[in-house]
């Protein structure tokens, strides 16, 4: 882009991410319980669209942050919570959304979006059954479609695999842990011709320069409490994690096992030198604090 045309693009990114924040914020006072399950940013030709779980409906905004549905979870079949959710579209440009489900049996729900309506319609269970997790106890599942080839991709955390399945759930692949380690996989996307949620480039960096500063309970107490509540992954939690572990570990650093979801995935917290974070970081009122108060 140009110089005039980031000038121009600048205060309506601004605008568009303040009422997107506005709306997050908004669903966490109206029910503290029912923070974010999933987001994802898609295409249709109307333009640019924001889909939110939470508050067990779902939400989708156009560009503006303006509401253009909210449809309650129940309706379309699903449970308060989804696991994720992923939006595609295919040669004729029909729009579908894919939600992963695990309240009561793994499943993937698929359901068309509307043009005329403006909403979705005829969901329908695309596959069912333990197939679809290679630990049954995995809590943090997520997905990513591919429309085009006919290819549907989820991570199965405590599974450390992505296994992938064709559109009606029949097993295709499945990566396998002693050959390629995936620590914990999480988060999908996919890259390729589904352009409707396409992450685009991907360019490969080496361990020294792919440094990632990861600050999730870097935060004040007060925080921490409503983050534990709020986050997509608050009912991920395991009972009474908070009071057997988190709180009493500042008075217990040797503790062992303390990961909030799978409990081995953290097996101790080390303390790092901070000599190598940037000098912006340097500059954080927290830096230099050994606990948040």
């Amino acid at each position: 882009m140009t110089k005039r045309e980031w000038q121009l693009a600048i205060p309506l990114l601004m605008g568009f991410a303040l009422c997107l924040a506005a709306f997050v914020h908004g669903q966490q006072l109206a029910d503290p319980s029912g923070g974010i399950a999933a987001l994802r940013v898609f295409n249709t030709a109307e333009g640019e669209r924001v889909a939110v779980v939470a508050n067990h409906a779902l939400h989708v905004l156009d560009a503006d942050g303006h509401r253009v549905v909210r449809q309650d979870l129940h309706a379309l079949g699903l449970a308060e919570r989804p696991n994720d959710m992923d939006w595609t579209v295919d040669d004729q440009q029909r729009v579908e959304a894919w939600f992963f489900d695990d309240a009561t049996v793994p499943r993937v729900r698929r359901c068309a979006w509307s043009m005329e309506h403006m909403q979705l319609v005829d969901c329908r269970d695309a596959m069912v059954g333990s197939q679809l997790k290679a630990n049954a106890l995995s809590r943090a599942v997520h997905l990513a479609v591919d429309r085009g080839g006919q290819r549907v991709f989820i991570a199965d955390a405590n599974g450390d695999r992505v296994q992938v399945f064709d559109l009606a759930g029949k097993a295709l692949a499945s990566t396998d842990p002693q050959a390629v380690p995936l620590f914990f996989p999480n988060r999908l996307r996919f890259k390729g011709i589904n352009d409707i949620t396409s992450v685009g480039p991907i360019y490969e960096f080496s361990p020294e320069e792919a440094v990632f500063y990861h600050f999730s309970y870097a935060r004040s107490s007060k925080a921490m409490d409503e983050k534990f509540v709020t986050f997509s992954h608050a009912h991920q939690i395991l009972p009474d994690w908070v009071e057997k572990v988190w709180r009493p570990w500042p008075n217990n650093r040797e503790m062992e096992n303390i990961h909030p979801v799978d409990p081995p995935k953290f097996p101790k917290a080390l303390k790092v030198s901070t000599d190598d974070f940037p000098e912006i970081l340097k500059s954080h009122p927290y830096y230099g604090i050994d606990l948040i108060p």
